[in-house]
């Protein structure tokens, strides 16, 4: 019986793929395994530590070129990320996110975008995991793609994302002695008492009028905690998770530079089947 996967394993090879890893230095302090996968009709590239990778893209071949447009499959955190074992949230998630563009720029020129759903989750140190991208729209009118990468919606997702956002703007004329019952206070951490959450949402015309000025008094892990118990009732309600729509990442050059270096194998790597993609243009 195989064993299941663990989160992150380096996929096995499958049929005639050929693999290529290469250690990749970034500065002096980082440094990840790059692992490619190439087939007859895709290349998948996963970025990560010895054991565990935490980004993974799809390219589609054409020919001797690829296609203009690739899939981001995923981006996930994991300490074991980097070959150091020292890869931490935000500024490392960015970086990576950042050198896997830059790779592709520079080694694929053809691939001018990456299509993906915005799945991305975070935890807070309350152990609660929140809509990443919603968190991030609130404060800012942006998810945190748009802000970190300047991602932007895709054609077939521009007319439902439209009608998301009038929803969302129109919830904020909703009296607040109806959205307290979902906006629940935690003084705690949003440092605002209760008459005072009152009177800036009263006063705030825009939602992030209302929520910019909590998120900037606070770090933002008090502002994750603070929106972790009602986050999923608010979306239901008022807004939408928006998982349901496709994305597009630039590909872009970031003047970001890298060593690449041979790669010894430090011991044995867990690898496990990777299931079958079929890209289609609504990135399943």
């Amino acid at each position: 019986m195989r064993k299941p996967c663990r989160p992150g394993a380096y996929p096995a090879l499958q049929g005639n793929e050929k693999q290529a890893k290469t250690k990749m230095s970034i500065g002096t302090k980082q440094s990840f395994l790059l692992v490619t996968y190439e087939s007859a009709k895709t290349i998948n590239i996963y970025v990560g530590g010895e054991d565990k990778w935490c980004i993974n893209a799809e390219l589609i071949k054409e020919g001797a070129n690829t296609k203009p447009l690739g899939y981001l499959i995923k981006l996930r955190y994991d300490i074991y990320c980097s070959l150091e074992h020292s890869f931490t949230k935000g500024k490392d998630t960015k970086q990576l996110l950042y050198f896997l563009v830059q790779y592709i720029h520079d080694r694929y020129p053809q691939v001018k975008g990456l299509l993906f759903n915005d799945l991305s989750t975070r935890e807070c140190d309350n152990d609660t995991e929140v809509n990443l991208a919603v968190m991030t729209y609130l404060y800012s009118e942006k998810t945190w793609y748009e802000k970190a990468a300047g991602a932007y919606i895709s054609p077939q997702s521009e007319k439902e994302f439209a009608a998301i956002k009038s929803k969302f703007r129109k919830a904020k004329e909703t009296p607040w002695d109806v959205m307290s019952a979902t906006i629940k206070n935690q003084a705690h951490y949003t440092e605002y008492s209760d008459n005072e959450l009152e009177t800036l949402y009263q006063n705030s015309k825009t939602w992030k009028e209302f929520f910019e000025p909590i998120y900037k008094n606070i770090d933002i892990a008090d502002f994750c905690i603070f929106i972790s118990s009602w986050l999923d009732n608010f979306i239901l309600k008022y807004f939408n998770n928006l998982q349901s729509l496709t994305f597009i990442i630039p590909v872009k050059d970031y003047r970001l530079t890298y060593n690449a270096q041979e790669y010894i194998k430090g011991g044995r790597r867990h690898t496990c089947r990777r299931p079958r993609i079929v890209p289609s243009k609504d990135f399943k």
